[in-house]
C-alpha cells in the first residue's frame, strides 16, 4: 500500500473535514466526531510534530467545537464581513457590478 511508504515524520498533512474524515449529516450541526477519531488525530499530530491541519469551509469556532478538546491547526474561510469586502473588491476590479 502507498500509505506504507509515506514517512509522516517529515510531511505536513492537511485533512479535509466534511465528507472526508467526517460523515455527512442532515445538517452541519448534526455532525459528530467519534472519540476514537479524536484520539487518532491527537496521536497523528504528535507523530507529525504538529504538522497536521484541518481544511474546511466551516468556521474556526465550529471546528473547535466539533473537535474539542483538540486544538489542531486549521484553515477555514474568513468571516462573512471580510468575504463580502473581498467580493466587492473583485467585482470592482473586474467591473462585474
Amino acid at each position: 500500500m502507498l500509505i506504507d511508504h509515506i514517512d509522516i515524520h517529515n510531511r505536513a498533512l492537511l485533512l479535509d473535514v466534511d465528507g472526508t474524515i467526517l460523515d455527512i449529516a442532515a445538517t452541519p450541526r448534526e455532525v459528530t466526531v467519534p472519540s476514537r477519531l479524536k484520539q487518532a488525530l491527537a496521536k497523528l499530530e504528535e507523530e507529525t510534530k504538529g504538522a497536521l491541519a484541518f481544511v474546511s469551509g466551516r468556521s474556526l469556532a465550529d471546528l473547535d467545537r466539533l473537535f474539542a478538546p483538540l486544538r489542531l491547526r486549521r484553515a477555514a474561510p474568513p468571516p462573512a464581513a471580510h468575504q463580502k469586502n473581498r467580493l466587492e473588491k473583485l467585482r470592482r476590479a473586474f467591473r462585474l457590478g
